[in-house]
């Protein structure tokens, strides 16, 4: 199955299906297969610079996707780390819909769901490097298209958090605290 061109979309598709016959085993091993890949063969064209180009522009299209939605604790770690490897060599110059992608599952209604984690998690992974990383013109782009792509998502996401919690109740001393910062 890896000669097959099309083998780590198979592979995304087989950990996403919603077949009651697939096991927890067995989705692992496909992310751990697709995980390997990644990191093995993202930069190696194995196939016309098109068909590789196109494959790759496929993933980032529903990688993000197949990470939300999965619900087993492994697999979301092995994608994780997919995505960010990807990242690594992708973002922000080639993935400009990363952010896009991760803000859209974002749910302020219910502050506790997996997919705020989730999308908070790899937002910080591939954000750390701002921290220690010197100030290049590739960075500074970088850092500006991140910001841009998810400041609107982030203040409705704090403003929905900040109506859940004052709702019809005047604001305490505590209040105004939170919703100052």
């Amino acid at each position: 199955m890896s000669k097959n061109q099309n083998y780590p979309l198979q592979l995304l598709l087989y950990i996403l299906s919603s077949h009651q016959s697939i096991r927890d085993e067995e989705r692992i091993g496909a992310a751990s297969s697709f995980r390997k890949w990644v990191k093995e063969d993202w930069t190696k064209p194995s196939l016309s610079d098109v068909e590789f180009s196109e494959m790759h522009i496929e993933i980032k299209n529903s990688i993000v996707r197949v990470y939300m939605e999965s619900r087993h604790n492994i697999v979301s770690k092995l994608l994780l780390e997919a995505i960010l490897d990807i990242a690594k060599w992708e973002y922000e110059s080639r993935w400009k819909g990363l952010t896009t992608d991760l803000m859209g599952f974002l749910n302020p209604d219910n502050l506790l769901d997996n997919n705020n984690f989730k999308a908070f998690k790899v937002l910080s992974k591939i954000t750390k490097k701002y921290e220690y990383e010197t100030q290049t013109d590739a960075l500074s782009l970088e850092i500006l298209h991140t910001s841009d792509t998810t400041v609107d998502y982030l203040l409705h996401f704090g403003k929905e958090i900040l109506s859940n919690i004052l709702g019809d109740n005047p604001p305490t001393d505590g209040d105004v605290l939170l919703k100052t910062l």
